[in-house]
């Protein structure tokens, strides 16, 4: 039966067990798990195997599945497609409107992940194209990863003591797990992300572009509420910018301390300062939304 509703209880401790950085993360642990069953002999331990594995997928794709939702509205709209009758308990609002949980978070651990076809047909929904099994054509790892959920649901739920798996097929299984998630991952990202940079020089260039672009977004919005809000609702509200670009500044220096000497400094200081300026966007935006509104303004 297909979920529609999630506890906030169980939302929050989902997420507050996932790491931040990359040696927290599926990728990473699959490495070790390959490492580790490279050098082990021993027979009565490879049933781990499938069953680390599927868990490693379903934290992969359940956060690949929120950077979908959340990167854009008509994704949004697909993932209606797989949930009907959505519904959530009051806590989980709450934690929308203070910006602590995102919808997407909250929507992928609807989504199943009780074999491979549910990941294909999750993300093909999401993205709107039915192009991602193509990517694994005349190669077994569809047919490996379907044994991967195979195997993990019979050690899992009976004894199976007539079942001895071989050292060469669970090492396959470990491969071709990290080859689906990569495919599926890189999948998503030509889509989501068409035309990347991968140069450096291209990249800063890009993330400069996006901060002046966020920077000409919060002039404008200000602008307009200038000219379309009464004074008595703007107050001073306006009279900080010159403070608030002091702040930005700063903020930003202070957390670009860490690659002062590195090539990534300029990317991670135009990533800030776009970021800082898109808080005060949206907190403008959500301050001034019922005027926002009714001008039929984004907001």
């Amino acid at each position: 039966m297909k979920k529609n509703k999630l506890a906030y209880e169980q939302v929050i401790d989902n997420l507050s067990r996932a790491g931040v950085d990359y040696y927290s993360s599926a990728e990473y642990e699959i490495q070790i798990l390959k490492s580790a069953f490279e050098k082990c002999d021993d027979s009565c331990l490879y049933p781990y195997v499938p069953m680390r594995l599927v868990a490693l997928m379903e934290g992969y794709f359940q956060e690949l599945y929120s950077n979908i939702i959340d990167a854009d509205v008509k994704y949004r709209k697909n993932f209606a497609k797989l949930v009907k009758d959505l519904q959530f308990e009051s806590p989980i609002i709450d934690s929308f409107e203070r910006n602590t949980i995102t919808f997407g978070e909250y929507a992928s651990m609807l989504l199943s992940c009780n074999k491979h076809e549910d990941v294909l047909t999750n993300i093909s929904t999401l993205l709107d194209t039915d192009k991602l099994k193509e990517k694994f054509k005349d190669t077994s790892i569809l047919s490996d990863v379907k044994e991967v959920f195979y195997y993990r649901h019979i050690f899992c739920h009976e004894i199976a003591g007539n079942i001895i798996l071989e050292h060469s097929k669970i090492l396959k299984m470990i491969d071709s797990v990290s080859d689906f998630m990569r495919i599926a991952g890189d999948f998503v990202s030509s889509i989501l992300y068409p035309n990347a940079p991968e140069l450096t020089p291209d990249i800063i260039d890009e993330a400069m572009r996006d901060f002046e672009a966020k920077d000409k977004e919060l002039r404008e919005l200000i602008k307009w509420l200038k000219e379309n809000v009464d004074i008595e609702y703007l107050g001073t509200d306006f009279n900080f910018m010159d403070v608030f670009e002091e702040y930005r500044k700063r903020r930003t220096e202070k957390v670009c301390e860490q690659y002062a000497d590195g090539t990534i400094y300029g990317y991670i200081y135009a990533q800030s300062m776009a970021e800082i300026t898109e808080e005060l966007i949206n907190g403008l935006k959500k301050k001034y939304r019922v005027w926002l509104r009714a001008y039929n303004l984004p907001h």
